[in-house]
């Protein structure tokens, strides 16, 4: 219903095409319901929303979250694969787009399973958003890498 009431919303302000692709995004990874999984979906504009950010990924390492999060560009890159793995990095310090991330404090998040998440500049940010499984280890190379592994949304949600 909150769906069917949202999507009403949109095709109202802003036609059929966004209606459109509001669906395909809702239905690619719906919120969690009435469940104990971790999720974190606070948008990262602040020194403190990202710390927060990097925190919730440290204490749920070897958990199944939800992430669906928006980043400003001061605060995230979507760099080049790396090992075949999606390179997200999210600053705990604002950074410019003239500096490399090597030279910002933050860390990186890399990305591997199957297209079942999203990870995209949109309307200004960058936006992730997917169930995951987060690696117990991370590893430390020029900063602190994260491993995050897709889980298909389906499952996640048959489990209940």
């Amino acid at each position: 219903m909150r769906l069917a009431r949202l999507l009403l919303i949109l095709l109202i302000a802003d036609g059929p095409l966004a209606a459109s692709s509001a669906l395909s995004q809702a239905a690619k990874t719906p919120p969690p319901e009435n469940t104990s999984l971790p999720s974190f979906t606070t948008p990262i504009t602040t020194a403190a929303t990202a710390e927060a950010f990097e925190s919730f990924i440290d204490k749920n390492r070897g958990k199944l979250v939800h992430l669906n999060v928006q980043m400003g560009p001061r605060f995230s890159r979507i760099g080049s694969k790396i090992q075949a793995k999606d390179d997200l990095f999210v600053a705990t310090e604002p950074c410019d787009a003239s500096q490399a991330a090597i030279d910002c404090a933050g860390s990186h998040y890399l990305l591997s399973g199957e297209d079942d998440y999203v990870l995209e500049f949109y309307k200004g940010n960058n936006r992730l958003n997917g169930y995951f499984v987060i690696n117990e280890n991370r590893e430390m190379h020029q900063g602190v890498y994260y491993n995050l592994k897709s889980v298909p949304a389906a499952q996640v949600l048959l489990r209940k």
